[in-house]
């Protein structure tokens, strides 16, 4: 699957000059995002008369997997031996697992997971009237199935038995090692005004990713803070203290905080929370010995807890930018950090953001907003958001029809995120995205801050994330005073920095600059969250 396109991205800030790299996107292995999970099935019983399947070894194309890459086996009515001899090199009379007989046909018997495309499968059997025949699926879509056994010979001693897989087109090609750019220089103008090129590729697209957006200082400061945050979670879902035995973050909130998932879970596929907006359930994997019984995968509120993180929401170039796509009396509606841990964070089940104006007669591909998505660390195919490119202009889609074209949670056509630490990603509210869990050794840590038209959101009646309210005038400039604090706190922070003006709360009589006491009094303030 051709995983192609076309997406601009931005270099580093320095003196209101900003270079763009239009990245040629060439082929991208979708099964990167993900193991791909091959499932053994009995489609035909073994010849033996009294025992079940009886196996010795495997091998993926002629390599032996690691065991920690099986991810659920058949438990039931074991004969004898241990399924670690499947994964062991050698072959010999005790290194075996068995199953009583019978073993009914539909029954799988296990799940073994690879990073790439498997080709040949190989298995060994202490005698061929022990082989079924197997049905093999890959990512639930069947590569192999056979119509016999090998027959009920009990000689030779061992039998090994090679499964050529079977696709309808071959896997695609792994990219090339680097990809091709063309850099061109922009300016921002003295107005603020956003290179054309940059709203025509987010508009085509649904995202744009800008490169290097943050300096080292700010990577730094957010990376402190995120160590402070995570020093303070809770030591288990329901305690009310951290491993200090502080208070934990967030047991004083009222309005929504810490979000849980099971390690590699996906705690929003097929619930209803969000709104439903999360019809398809994610492939999930086993939670593995020494593995947290749950993990915090969202925290919301996020500018409460971080001083870098509200500079950040309060980036001259960002703002102009959220101010160019919605105009200039844009508001705010949801800060997050979203942390995906290597070999622990949950997926995040495909979606599309907003709810409430699907059928609104002033529906276009914008009415729901945009998010930036700021990345600490970058992020990639592995541990990475995937979107649909261009699907923000398809109104609401069928989710579950797209999955059950694709055979499996990789939707055909999606492509990744692939940023590196400081890169700031344009998002479409609308396009379709979502992400695996994070079986890498990587982190994903990435800060969401989002904004609206105001338009889209005046006097609408809504509430995804709190109590249903009606969005007055007086709520939205309430809310929109954390963009004023955001730029003030920049300001003091930065004072060689054009800030940048917002609109909105110029004339303003009771605005207030950034200050610790302001701070204080931010405890709650994601309970005005402008969500549609």
């Amino acid at each position: 699957m051709s995983r192609g396109g076309f997406f601009p991205r931005m270099f580093q800030t320095r003196n209101n000059i900003l270079s763009i790299v239009c990245v040629v996107a060439t082929t991208v292995l979708l099964e990167s995002a993900n193991a791909i999970s091959y499932t053994f099935e009995i489609a035909v019983e073994n010849a033996h008369g009294s025992i079940g399947p009886v196996i010795n070894r495997i091998k993926f194309d002629g390599e032996i997997p690691s065991g920690s890459d099986m991810t659920s086996y058949y438990t039931t009515n074991i004969r004898e031996g241990d399924i670690k001899y499947m994964f062991d090199s050698s072959v010999k009379d005790g290194n075996y697992i068995a199953w009583n007989k019978p073993i009914p046909v539909g029954t799988q018997m296990f799940t073994i997971e690879a990073e790439s495309p498997v080709s040949e499968i190989e298995m060994v059997y202490w005698r061929p009237t022990y082989e079924p025949g197997w049905r093999i699926l890959e990512d639930g879509i069947e590569v192999f199935k056979a119509t016999s056994n090998e027959g009920d010979a009990e000689t030779p001693n061992p039998a090994t038995y090679t499964y050529t897989l079977e696709r309808d087109s071959p896997p695609p090609s792994p990219p090339p090692a680097e990809a091709t750019t063309d850099e061109l220089e922009i300016t921002f103008d003295d107005e603020g005004n956003v290179h054309p090129e940059i709203l025509a590729g987010f508009d085509e697209y649904g995202f744009y990713v800008l490169e290097s957006v943050l300096s080292s200082v700010e990577l730094d400061d957010w990376e402190a803070d995120l160590q402070a945050i995570r020093e303070n979670l809770p030591i288990h879902k329901d305690a009310q203290i951290d491993a200090a035995g502080r208070p934990a973050l967030g047991i004083d909130s009222i309005g929504p905080c810490l979000m849980w998932a099971k390690p590699l879970g996906d705690p929003l596929g097929g619930t209803t929370f969000s709104g439903g907006r999360h019809p398809v359930k994610m492939q999930e994997h086993a939670r593995k010995a020494g593995m947290p019984e749950d993990i915090v995968y969202l925290i919301m509120g996020a500018l409460r807890y971080s001083d870098a993180l509200l500079r950040i929401s309060g980036h001259p170039h960002l703002l102009a930018i959220a101010e160019a796509v919605n105009g200039e009396d844009f508001v705010p509606f949801n800060e997050a950090i979203w942390i995906k841990e290597p070999g622990l964070g949950s997926s995040t089940a495909w979606h599309q953001d907003g709810i409430t104006h699907w059928s609104h007669p002033d529906w276009d591909q914008g009415i729901h907003g945009m998010t930036f998505q700021v990345l600490l660390y970058g992020s990639s195919g592995v541990n990475g958001l995937w979107v649909l490119p261009g699907s923000h202009k398809s109104g609401k889609v069928d989710l579950q029809a797209l999955a059950d074209a694709a055979g499996s949670d990789r939707l055909l056509g999606a492509v990744p995120y692939v940023c590196g630490p400081g890169d700031v990603v344009i998002h479409n509210r609308q396009l379709v995205h979502g992400a695996f869990a994070n079986r890498s050794k990587d982190f994903r840590v990435s800060f969401t801050f989002g904004t609206h038209r105001r338009s889209s959101i005046l006097d609408v009646e809504a509430g995804l994330h709190n109590a249903t309210a009606v969005y007055d005038a007086a709520r939205i400039l309430e809310r929109s005073r954390m963009i004023g604090y955001a730029i003030d706190a920049r300001r003091q922070y930065f004072p060689d920095e054009t800030p940048y003006c917002y609109k909105p709360l110029v004339g303003v009589d009771d605005v207030q600059g950034w200050s610790p006491e302001v701070k204080g009094l931010l405890r709650n303030y994601n309970l005005l969250d402008l969500s549609i």
